[in-house]
């Protein structure tokens, strides 16, 4: 298992299903992995349509108006936090310390929040709640939607940054 999980974070997949799974956990996680991964896309679960974007400039114009420098600098930041963040929270997971996953979590939704982040926000709270609850499988179902979440805000960030 353990070969299975360097190969996967080799390889760059960084979500990935404990072996065994029956059939019916794996269609509820694929489900739940699936409707982040659409809303991502501008659909909410019902494919109705929702903002494609994955970070909300209304959040930072409230804090720092039109000054470019400051919210470029906030995202940098923000985008820097979230990955070693991110590295935190898998580490917990893999070494199966929930405590330590809810705090990175905490973390991470804070920083989120600060800049807008809603999805990735949305996806550490639920992280942060299954670790506290003691729930390895939540904790487990959670890392695919904030990976995935986590990407999208990321390659925003970048986008804009490239501009």
């Amino acid at each position: 298992m353990k070969d299975e999980e360097e190969r996967c974070m080799a390889a760059g997949i960084d979500a990935y299903l404990v072996k065994p799974v029956s059939i019916e956990r794996l269609r509820t996680t694929l489900e739940r992995w699936l409707s982040v991964e659409r809303a991502g896309n501008g659909h909410d679960a019902d494919g109705e349509g929702v903002s494609a974007s994955a970070i909300d400039r209304s959040v930072l114009g409230t804090w720092l108006g039109d000054d470019r420098a400051a919210i470029d600098s906030l995202l940098g930041k923000f985008r820097d936090t979230a990955r070693d963040t991110h590295r935190e929270i898998e580490s917990a997971s893999r070494s199966g310390n929930l405590a330590a996953l809810a705090a990175a979590a905490h973390k991470l939704k804070g920083a989120a929040q600060a800049v807008g982040a809603k999805g990735v926000g949305a996806a550490a709270a639920a992280l942060e709640q299954a670790g506290k609850a003691g729930n390895r499988a939540l904790c487990r179902d959670g890392l695919g939607p904030l990976a995935s979440e986590l990407r999208r805000a990321l390659a925003e960030i970048d986008e804009t940054r490239a501009q």
